[in-house]
């Protein structure tokens, strides 16, 4: 049963790259540096993806803080820490939920506007998946030509992780939505190679998996909203691939 859910996994991968549908839907770039004063709200989420509820705003916050600090142009208004979460507080005194502005851009907009802010961002996070594949195809060490078999046959282990998001901008002023990307995918990729016959197989942490999707959705969502400003990333992003120069049998080159 387990081999049947990564099998269904990764064919839902090679579908999502086959079809393009990882970069989300959006307008065009949103002009930033027209407003002054900008709130990132808490992500409205599911929960297995509450934990980016506050961290998405922060790291998305932190990095347009420290880029338009440099141009002197916007102040940014978000989670910066437990005891500095001025727009989760504010939701708190208008009993309001992030799941409730994201829905209605005027709640968004009465956010916005008892934060002194002119433009208010409203996401949504979810389908946070992590999931993993022993690949016991033989691959081989091209580097280590002359020593036995067994010294440079290779397994690998796959690690995957998805994510889903959606971002919108609301005008303060007008209460209406000026800017989004909906439906905006990640995806990263470790692979890990171990000698044959090695008994078990380290796997990259949970946790450094789930910080690492956290940075790269962020950069994701950034790039659409400003994308003079910050790169894309790949899709899918390979953080870890093994340092041998592995071939299949026949020389066939690996597909990472």
């Amino acid at each position: 049963m387990k081999n049947l859910v990564v099998s269904s996994f990764l064919m839902m991968l090679s579908a999502i790259v086959l079809f393009g549908c990882l970069g989300g839907s959006s307008g065009p770039p949103l002009k930033l540096s027209g407003y002054t004063r900008i709130a990132i709200a808490p992500f409205s989420t599911e929960k297995e993806s509450a934990p980016m509820a506050d961290m998405l705003p922060y790291d998305i916050g932190l990095q347009l803080d420290l880029k338009f600090k440099k141009e002197g142009k916007v102040e940014l208004i978000y989670y910066q820490s437990e005891a500095l979460q001025p727009v989760r507080n504010k939701l708190t005194e208008l009993q309001l939920s992030p799941e409730e502005i994201y829905r209605d851009p005027a709640r968004a907009a009465k956010v916005g506007e008892a934060l002194g802010a002119d433009l208010i961002l409203v996401g949504y996070v979810s389908n946070p998946r992590i999931e993993k594949k022993e690949d016991h195809t033989p691959y081989y060490d091209m580097s280590m030509s002359g020593q036995s078999t067994a010294a440079t046959k290779f397994t690998l282990l796959r690690q995957y992780a998805t994510i889903d998001t959606s971002l919108k901008a609301i005008d303060v002023k007008t209460g209406g939505m000026v800017w989004n990307v909906d439906g905006m995918k990640g995806y990263i990729k470790y692979i890990k190679s171990f000698r044959s016959g090695v008994p078990s197989m380290d796997e990259v942490p949970e946790n450094v998996i789930r910080a690492d999707m956290r940075k790269h959705i962020a950069a994701r969502l950034l790039h659409a909203l400003y994308p003079d400003g910050f790169p894309d990333r790949e899709i899918p992003e390979v953080l870890m691939k093994p340092s041998e120069k592995l071939m299949q049998s026949g020389g066939k080159p690996v597909i990472w």
